[in-house]
């Protein structure tokens, strides 16, 4: 009997082990894997036609890759850019419109330092009323608590209302609506920060900030 138990013991740690490797390869697998994408190889105007002379195709990590990157050349060729494009960055579908008469807007007037994220409502909850140039603070919900993950980020655009489904009862009060989509204006350093907390929280939240900090800069 005292056999079977040291058995048992010893395969549970084996299964034990096994998990722990498991689940480390798919970690790994999901954060460092090379991915293709499209990437700006020269600095692009707002308005212009892209031409294939403008990107190219390279390999970034795929936990570094954009949510709403561009992965194929035949999809960015021919297509105008709504705002300035900087070599190096990857190119993202928010950022290209098929006619050049939808190029003004928002998107043009981005910072040489900043790029932007866009969320959907299943990835965000924002309140009504927040419209381009407020600036709002990033707010992500782990099971440690709320953590700040961004201040002064502009806004740039906003769409359509929908109902807010949020998952923290006293966020949902604190933000009671939302649109369907919101964009904001983000440095390029912290991006990649931004979009990890996003996806590791539970809910993500970006709260208006008063007035007066308004006229501050972004993170």
């Amino acid at each position: 009997m005292r056999f079977k138990k040291q058995n048992i013991s010893f395969w549970m740690a084996v299964l034990v082990s096994l998990a722990a490797a498991v689940s480390l390869y798919a970690t790994f697998h999901f954060t460092y894997k090379p991915v293709k994408a499209v990437i700006v190889a020269k600095t692009v105007q707002p308005g212009h036609q892209l031409q294939a002379g403008d990107l190219k195709l390279g390999t970034v990590f795929a936990g570094d890759l954009n949510p709403r990157a561009v992965r194929n050349l035949e999809d960015a060729v021919g297509k105008y850019a709504v705002s300035q494009l900087y070599p190096g960055e990857q190119l993202i579908a928010d950022r290209l419109v098929q006619e050049p008469d939808k190029t003004t807007g928002a998107f043009s007037y981005l910072e040489p330092y900043e790029t932007y994220v866009a969320f959907n409502s299943n990835e965000a909850r924002w309140p009504r009323g927040i419209k381009e140039g407020d600036r709002v603070t990033a707010v992500a919900v782990t099971d440690e608590g709320a953590l700040i993950v961004g201040q002064g980020l502009r806004v740039i655009g906003t769409d359509k209302p929908v109902p807010v489904l949020g998952q923290i009862e006293a966020m949902k009060q604190a933000v009671p609506d939302n649109a369907s989509t919101i964009t904001i204006a983000v440095s390029r350093e912290t991006v990649t920060k931004l979009l990890f907390a996003k996806a590791e929280s539970k809910a993500f939240y970006l709260l208006p900030e008063h007035p007066k900090l308004q006229r501050q800069g972004g993170a």
